[in-house]
C-alpha cells in the first residue's frame, strides 16, 4: 500500500511539473538600414545633418560578400545625397524595424 501510495504521489508530482507554462518573449532588434542603388560614383551622403561620408557601390562586392547596406535607428530620416557640391537627392524616408529602404541614386 505505501508503495502504491509513494508511486501515485511520484507520479503526482512529476505529472505537475511537466504541466508548467513555460513562456518567453522574442523582440527584434531596433535597427533599421538603408541602401543606395544607382550611380553611387563620388556620391556623398548626409542622414539627419550628420557629417557627409562617401558612398560605396551598392549590391555584392567580390571584395566583400554582404551588400552595402547603412544601419540606421527605426523611425524618420532626412537622407541629402551630393555629388560636385550638387545637391541630387533631398528625401525625407521613413523606416521600420528591420526594414530596408532602397533609395535611388540617379
Amino acid at each position: 500500500m505505501k508503495r502504491i501510495f509513494a508511486f501515485l504521489m511520484l507520479s503526482a508530482v512529476l505529472f505537475i511539473a511537466g504541466c508548467g507554462a513555460h513562456d518567453g518573449v522574442v523582440s527584434k532588434a531596433d535597427v533599421s538600414w538603408l541602401s543606395f542603388v544607382g550611380d553611387t560614383r563620388g556620391a556623398m551622403v548626409s542622414i539627419d545633418d550628420a557629417a557627409p561620408f562617401l558612398l560605396r557601390p551598392a549590391g555584392y562586392d567580390k571584395k566583400q560578400p554582404k551588400p552595402q547596406w547603412y544601419e540606421v535607428s527605426p523611425g524618420r530620416h532626412t537622407v541629402v545625397i551630393t555629388r560636385n557640391d550638387a545637391v541630387i537627392v533631398h528625401r525625407e524616408v521613413l523606416v521600420g524595424t528591420g526594414q530596408t529602404k532602397e533609395i535611388l541614386v540617379p
